[in-house]
C-alpha cells in the first residue's frame, strides 16, 4: 500500500517521545505542537504542562489524564519550561505532594491556540500551511498494531479502546481516499518510526477535539 504523501511537516519535529503508561498523550501531542510552533525544534516539559493541568482540574486524578479545553488553557496561562528543566517521570512519587515543579523549572514559555472543526478536510488546509493539528480522538484496538507500512487498518469489528490524542503532521491519498499521518508518543517502535497513516473514514468519526497553535 503506497500513500501518496501531499504533505508532510515531520521535518519540524525532533525525535517521538514515550509516555509510558502514563495517561499523558494530550500533554505530549500539545507540547510537541508547541515546540514545533516556535522553530527550531527543542523538547518542552510535558510534566511541567500536565502538573499545571492537574492543578486547574478540581478533584484532579493525575491518572485519568486531561481534556482538550484544559490544556489549551493551561498552555496559555501557565505554560511551560524546557523537558531539560523538568524531565518526564515514567512514574509519579508514591506522595503526590512531593510532585512539584524543581526550580529549574524556568523560563516558562506559553502559546495561545486555536479549537478546531476536527474534520480531514480541514486538517489538510491547516497542513497545506504549514500547521500542525493536535485532535484527540476515540481509539480503537486495531490502532494498536500499524500494519508493515505503517497504515491502520480496522476491520468491520474493531473493538473501541479509549481515546488518546496525537498530532497529525501530515496527509496524502490512496485510492481517492485521503490520509492522515499521525505523530504518536508510544515510542519509534510503534508505526513507523513512530508514526502511523489513518482512512478519514477511520478518524473523521472519531475525532471530539482538535487545535492548532497560534501567534
Amino acid at each position: 500500500m503506497l500513500i501518496k504523501i501531499i504533505h508532510d511537516l515531520r521535518g519540524k519535529f525532533g525525535l517521538v517521545r514515550e509516555q509510558g503508561e502514563r495517561m499523558t498523550c494530550l500533554a505530549f501531542a500539545m507540547s510537541d505542537a508547541h515546540a514545533a510552533f516556535r522553530g527550531a525544534f527543542v523538547p518542552l516539559s510535558v510534566e511541567h504542562l500536565y502538573w499545571h493541568c492537574m492543578k486547574r482540574t478540581p478533584n484532579a486524578n493525575p491518572d485519568e489524564g486531561t481534556n482538550m479545553p484544559t490544556v489549551r488553557m493551561s498552555l496559555k496561562e501557565d505554560g511551560q519550561a524546557l523537558e531539560d528543566q523538568w524531565r518526564y517521570l515514567p512514574q509519579l512519587p508514591a506522595e503526590l505532594s512531593e510532585w512539584q515543579p524543581p526550580p529549574s523549572a524556568t523560563p516558562v514559555l506559553t502559546c495561545r491556540s486555536l479549537p478546531l472543526n476536527g474534520a480531514t478536510a480541514l486538517i489538510c488546509q491547516y497542513l497545506a500551511a504549514g500547521k500542525p493539528v493536535v485532535i484527540a480522538f476515540a481509539m480503537s484496538d486495531a490502532f494498536y498494531n500499524p500494519n508493515e507500512d505503517g497504515v491502520v487498518e480496522a476491520p468491520d469489528n474493531d473493538a473501541p479502546a479509549g481515546h488518546h490524542a496525537v498530532v497529525v503532521v501530515g496527509c496524502g491519498n490512496y485510492k481517492n481516499r485521503r490520509y492522515l499521518l499521525l505523530r504518536n508518543s508510544w515510542s519509534a517502535d510503534w508505526g513507523k518510526d513512530g508514526h502511523a497513516w489513518v482512512s478519514e473514514t477511520y478518524i473523521d468519526p472519531r475525532i471530539h477535539a482538535a487545535a492548532i497553535m497560534v501567534a
